[in-house]
Protein backbone atom coordinates (compact mmCIF):
# COMPACT_ATOMS: atom_id res chain seq x y z
CA UNK A 1 0.00 0.00 0.00
CA UNK A 2 1.31 3.57 -0.43
CA UNK A 3 0.39 4.67 3.37
CA UNK A 4 0.76 2.38 6.66
CA UNK A 5 -2.25 1.71 8.65
CA UNK A 6 -4.38 -0.33 10.86
CA UNK A 7 -8.17 -0.81 11.15
CA UNK A 8 -8.85 -0.23 8.18
CA UNK A 9 -11.60 -0.66 5.72
CA UNK A 10 -11.77 -2.43 2.38
CA UNK A 11 -13.87 -3.39 -0.61
CA UNK A 12 -13.51 -4.68 -4.31
CA UNK A 13 -14.74 -2.42 -7.09
CA UNK A 14 -14.48 -0.86 -10.72
CA UNK A 15 -11.99 -3.62 -10.88
CA UNK A 16 -9.65 -2.50 -7.89
CA UNK A 17 -9.10 -3.21 -4.64
CA UNK A 18 -9.38 -0.24 -2.06
CA UNK A 19 -8.46 0.17 1.22
CA UNK A 20 -9.84 3.19 2.84
CA UNK A 21 -9.44 5.22 6.50
CA UNK A 22 -7.40 3.99 9.34
CA UNK A 23 -4.96 4.58 12.14
CA UNK A 24 -1.55 5.13 11.51
CA UNK A 25 -0.24 5.72 15.03
CA UNK A 26 -0.73 9.39 15.27
CA UNK A 27 -3.69 10.39 13.25
CA UNK A 28 -6.74 9.18 11.38
CA UNK A 29 -6.41 8.33 7.85
CA UNK A 30 -8.25 9.88 4.95
CA UNK A 31 -5.76 7.77 2.29
CA UNK A 32 -7.52 6.28 -0.75
CA UNK A 33 -5.34 3.45 -2.00
CA UNK A 34 -6.36 0.98 -4.58
CA UNK A 35 -4.99 -1.77 -6.19
CA UNK A 36 -5.70 -3.35 -10.05
CA UNK A 37 -3.53 -6.40 -8.94
CA UNK A 38 0.32 -5.37 -9.73
CA UNK A 39 0.38 -1.61 -8.41
CA UNK A 40 -1.24 0.80 -6.27
CA UNK A 41 -2.44 4.21 -6.66
CA UNK A 42 -3.85 6.77 -4.97
CA UNK A 43 -7.76 8.15 -4.95
CA UNK A 44 -9.49 11.13 -3.53
CA UNK A 45 -9.16 11.21 -0.13
CA UNK A 46 -12.19 10.43 2.53
CA UNK A 47 -13.54 13.48 3.74
CA UNK A 48 -13.88 12.19 7.09
CA UNK A 49 -10.65 10.22 8.88
CA UNK A 50 -11.40 7.58 11.07
CA UNK A 51 -10.62 4.29 12.05
CA UNK A 52 -12.61 1.05 12.68
CA UNK A 53 -14.90 1.08 9.86
CA UNK A 54 -15.95 -1.52 7.04
CA UNK A 55 -17.18 -0.85 3.73
CA UNK A 56 -19.08 -2.34 1.11
CA UNK A 57 -19.38 -2.05 -2.71
CA UNK A 58 -22.93 -1.70 -4.32
CA UNK A 59 -21.55 -1.66 -8.16
CA UNK A 60 -19.21 1.16 -8.48
CA UNK A 61 -20.09 2.94 -4.99
CA UNK A 62 -18.43 1.85 -1.48
CA UNK A 63 -20.20 2.71 1.36
CA UNK A 64 -18.43 3.41 4.78
CA UNK A 65 -20.86 3.93 7.61
CA UNK A 66 -19.90 5.02 11.01
CA UNK A 67 -16.04 4.68 12.20
CA UNK A 68 -14.30 5.47 15.21
CA UNK A 69 -13.04 9.31 15.42
CA UNK A 70 -12.07 10.44 19.16
CA UNK A 71 -9.97 13.57 17.96
CA UNK A 72 -13.21 15.36 15.83
CA UNK A 73 -16.17 13.36 17.24
CA UNK A 74 -15.23 12.05 20.57
CA UNK A 75 -15.72 8.10 19.42
CA UNK A 76 -17.99 6.32 17.13
CA UNK A 77 -18.84 8.47 14.52
CA UNK A 78 -22.52 8.30 12.80
CA UNK A 79 -21.75 9.12 8.79
CA UNK A 80 -22.10 7.09 5.84
CA UNK A 81 -19.02 8.41 3.71
CA UNK A 82 -19.83 7.33 -0.04
CA UNK A 83 -17.13 6.57 -2.71
CA UNK A 84 -17.86 6.79 -6.24
CA UNK A 85 -14.85 4.48 -8.07
CA UNK A 86 -15.97 5.95 -11.80
CA UNK A 87 -15.95 8.98 -11.16
CA UNK A 88 -13.56 9.07 -8.03
CA UNK A 89 -15.76 11.19 -5.56
CA UNK A 90 -17.39 11.55 -2.25
CA UNK A 91 -20.69 12.10 -1.08
CA UNK A 92 -22.79 11.57 1.86
CA UNK A 93 -25.44 9.89 2.33
CA UNK A 94 -28.59 10.05 5.24
CA UNK A 95 -26.30 9.74 8.76
CA UNK A 96 -27.13 6.11 10.71
CA UNK A 97 -29.51 6.06 13.24
CA UNK A 98 -26.57 5.68 15.81
CA UNK A 99 -22.96 5.99 16.13
CA UNK A 100 -21.28 2.86 15.20
CA UNK A 101 -17.71 1.68 15.12
CA UNK A 102 -16.06 -1.73 14.46
CA UNK A 103 -19.55 -3.19 12.86
CA UNK A 104 -19.58 -5.66 10.49
CA UNK A 105 -20.72 -4.63 7.02
CA UNK A 106 -21.99 -6.41 3.64
CA UNK A 107 -23.73 -5.90 0.49
CA UNK A 108 -26.37 -8.51 -0.37
CA UNK A 109 -29.10 -7.59 -2.99
CA UNK A 110 -28.46 -3.52 -3.30
CA UNK A 111 -28.74 -3.29 0.37
CA UNK A 112 -25.93 -2.08 2.62
CA UNK A 113 -25.88 -3.85 5.97
CA UNK A 114 -24.27 -2.58 9.36
CA UNK A 115 -24.36 -5.56 11.96
CA UNK A 116 -23.43 -4.66 15.52
CA UNK A 117 -20.43 -2.61 16.28
CA UNK A 118 -19.51 0.43 19.30
CA UNK A 119 -21.35 3.50 20.34
CA UNK A 120 -21.53 5.94 22.74
CA UNK A 121 -20.62 5.24 25.65
CA UNK A 122 -17.63 3.68 24.03
CA UNK A 123 -17.20 1.16 24.12
CA UNK A 124 -21.30 -0.12 24.02
CA UNK A 125 -21.61 -3.17 22.17
CA UNK A 126 -24.93 -3.58 19.99
CA UNK A 127 -26.82 -6.14 18.49
CA UNK A 128 -28.75 -3.71 15.93
CA UNK A 129 -28.72 -4.36 12.18
CA UNK A 130 -29.19 -1.63 10.03
CA UNK A 131 -30.65 -1.64 6.39
CA UNK A 132 -29.40 0.69 4.49
CA UNK A 133 -30.83 1.47 0.80
CA UNK A 134 -28.83 3.63 -1.37
CA UNK A 135 -31.77 4.41 -4.19
CA UNK A 136 -34.09 5.73 -1.11
CA UNK A 137 -31.30 6.84 0.86
CA UNK A 138 -33.07 5.36 4.11
CA UNK A 139 -32.58 2.89 6.38
CA UNK A 140 -34.44 0.33 7.84
CA UNK A 141 -33.78 -2.16 10.34
CA UNK A 142 -33.44 -6.08 10.71
CA UNK A 143 -33.98 -8.57 13.00
CA UNK A 144 -31.36 -7.47 15.93
CA UNK A 145 -28.34 -9.68 16.25
CA UNK A 146 -28.34 -12.44 19.28
CA UNK A 147 -26.00 -10.87 21.19
CA UNK A 148 -24.11 -7.09 21.02
CA UNK A 149 -20.75 -7.23 19.81
CA UNK A 150 -18.40 -4.98 18.56
CA UNK A 151 -14.89 -4.84 16.58
CA UNK A 152 -16.66 -7.43 14.84
CA UNK A 153 -15.98 -9.36 11.54
CA UNK A 154 -17.95 -10.06 8.71
CA UNK A 155 -18.35 -11.14 5.30
CA UNK A 156 -21.09 -12.20 3.05
CA UNK A 157 -21.02 -15.93 2.41
CA UNK A 158 -23.65 -17.32 -0.45
CA UNK A 159 -26.91 -15.79 0.81
CA UNK A 160 -26.20 -15.30 4.24
CA UNK A 161 -23.79 -12.43 6.56
CA UNK A 162 -21.78 -14.26 8.79
CA UNK A 163 -20.70 -12.15 12.03
CA UNK A 164 -17.86 -14.00 14.02
CA UNK A 165 -16.35 -13.18 17.50
CA UNK A 166 -15.71 -8.92 18.02
CA UNK A 167 -15.68 -8.12 21.61
CA UNK A 168 -18.39 -7.45 24.45
CA UNK A 169 -17.73 -7.99 28.14
CA UNK A 170 -20.51 -10.98 27.98
CA UNK A 171 -20.61 -12.35 24.97
CA UNK A 172 -18.87 -12.71 21.56
CA UNK A 173 -21.29 -13.38 17.61
CA UNK A 174 -21.23 -16.45 16.27
CA UNK A 175 -23.97 -16.48 14.04
CA UNK A 176 -25.10 -16.34 10.55
CA UNK A 177 -27.81 -14.01 9.30
CA UNK A 178 -30.47 -14.37 6.32
CA UNK A 179 -31.27 -11.02 4.72
CA UNK A 180 -34.22 -12.70 3.07
CA UNK A 181 -35.95 -14.24 5.93
CA UNK A 182 -34.54 -11.90 8.46
CA UNK A 183 -33.46 -14.36 10.67
CA UNK A 184 -30.38 -15.26 12.67
CA UNK A 185 -28.51 -19.19 13.55
CA UNK A 186 -25.64 -19.52 15.44
CA UNK A 187 -22.71 -21.44 14.38
CA UNK A 188 -19.52 -22.80 15.62
CA UNK A 189 -16.99 -21.10 17.37
CA UNK A 190 -13.18 -20.77 16.11
CA UNK A 191 -10.65 -21.32 18.61
CA UNK A 192 -9.80 -19.15 19.86
CA UNK A 193 -13.42 -17.80 19.87
CA UNK A 194 -12.72 -13.34 20.38
CA UNK A 195 -11.59 -12.25 17.28
CA UNK A 196 -11.46 -8.67 17.93
CA UNK A 197 -10.75 -6.18 14.57
CA UNK A 198 -9.93 -8.77 12.29
CA UNK A 199 -10.37 -9.25 8.41
CA UNK A 200 -13.18 -11.59 7.05
CA UNK A 201 -13.88 -12.57 3.61
CA UNK A 202 -14.83 -15.52 1.86
CA UNK A 203 -13.56 -17.70 -0.86
CA UNK A 204 -14.37 -20.91 -2.33
CA UNK A 205 -17.41 -22.04 -0.37
CA UNK A 206 -15.67 -20.81 2.72
CA UNK A 207 -15.17 -17.97 5.32
CA UNK A 208 -11.63 -16.54 6.43
CA UNK A 209 -10.62 -14.76 9.50
CA UNK A 210 -7.72 -13.84 9.98
CA UNK A 211 -5.30 -10.55 11.55
CA UNK A 212 -7.76 -10.99 14.98
CA UNK A 213 -6.22 -8.70 17.78
CA UNK A 214 -4.75 -10.23 20.61
CA UNK A 215 -4.00 -14.09 18.60
CA UNK A 216 -0.72 -15.04 16.94
CA UNK A 217 -0.60 -12.41 14.41
CA UNK A 218 -0.05 -15.41 11.60
CA UNK A 219 -2.95 -17.35 11.74
CA UNK A 220 -5.82 -17.83 9.40
CA UNK A 221 -9.25 -19.94 10.39
CA UNK A 222 -11.38 -20.96 8.10
CA UNK A 223 -15.05 -21.96 8.55
CA UNK A 224 -16.80 -24.92 6.23
CA UNK A 225 -20.55 -24.03 6.38
CA UNK A 226 -21.22 -27.50 5.14
CA UNK A 227 -19.86 -28.98 8.04
CA UNK A 228 -19.77 -26.50 10.79
CA UNK A 229 -16.66 -26.55 11.41
CA UNK A 230 -13.11 -24.87 11.36
CA UNK A 231 -9.89 -25.21 10.17
CA UNK A 232 -6.35 -23.56 10.12
CA UNK A 233 -5.50 -21.76 7.04
CA UNK A 234 -2.05 -21.28 5.42
CA UNK A 235 -0.17 -18.59 7.43
CA UNK A 236 0.15 -14.88 6.74
CA UNK A 237 3.26 -13.64 5.23
CA UNK A 238 3.86 -11.32 8.13
CA UNK A 239 2.39 -11.31 11.55
CA UNK A 240 -0.48 -8.55 11.72
CA UNK A 241 -3.24 -7.76 13.98
CA UNK A 242 -6.20 -5.16 13.07
CA UNK A 243 -6.05 -6.39 9.78
CA UNK A 244 -9.45 -5.15 8.88
CA UNK A 245 -9.71 -4.07 5.28
CA UNK A 246 -10.25 -6.97 3.34
CA UNK A 247 -12.01 -8.48 0.38
CA UNK A 248 -11.23 -10.98 -2.61
CA UNK A 249 -9.95 -9.63 -5.78
CA UNK A 250 -9.35 -11.59 -8.86
CA UNK A 251 -9.87 -14.80 -6.73
CA UNK A 252 -7.33 -13.82 -4.09
CA UNK A 253 -8.32 -12.67 -0.66
CA UNK A 254 -6.80 -9.08 0.91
Amino acid sequence: MLAARAFASGAVANNFFYVLTGFNGSSYEVGNDHFNGSVWASGAPIPVGHSQSKAAAVGNNIYVPGGYNSLQFGGPIDLMQIYNSTTNTWSNGMNLPGTRSGAAVAAFNGMVYIIGGFTLPFPTGTDTVYIYDPVANRYTTGAPMPAPAGNVPGALLGNEIFVVGGSNSATLAHYAYNPATNTWRTIAAPSPPDCQGGGAFALNGELWLFGCLGEPGMNVNIYNPGSDSWHAGPPLNVSQEGGSASGVYNTRGF
